[in-house]
């Protein structure tokens, strides 16, 4: 990781749980103590710490904005702002 994440132009993390304790804590407690330098910042997708009402996955991952359509919304509206070119 410490070789691989300063060379994208987006970081993201995704995660079916709280935010907080989580997956992408570890991720940013791992930037941190290893003193790197990101070019973008970290966006990290998962449970706010909020009640979630009762409701299918389907619609608690809509809620919570972890479905498909809001994470490639959020990655066209980062890649859109910064005018980069598509690379494959």
């Amino acid at each position: 990781l410490a070789e691989e994440l300063p060379e994208y132009d987006l970081v993201c993390t995704l995660e079916d749980n709280t935010l907080l304790g989580g997956f992408a804590s570890a991720v940013l407690e791992f930037i941190n103590e290893q003193q790197l330098s990101l070019r973008a910042p970290i966006k990290a997708f998962g449970v706010h710490d909020a009640f979630v009402q009762h409701a299918s996955q389907a619609e608690q991952y809509v809620t919570s904005g972890l479905d498909a359509e809001s994470i490639f919304r959020y990655i066209r509206k980062f890649i859109g702002a910064k005018k980069v070119a598509a690379v494959g």
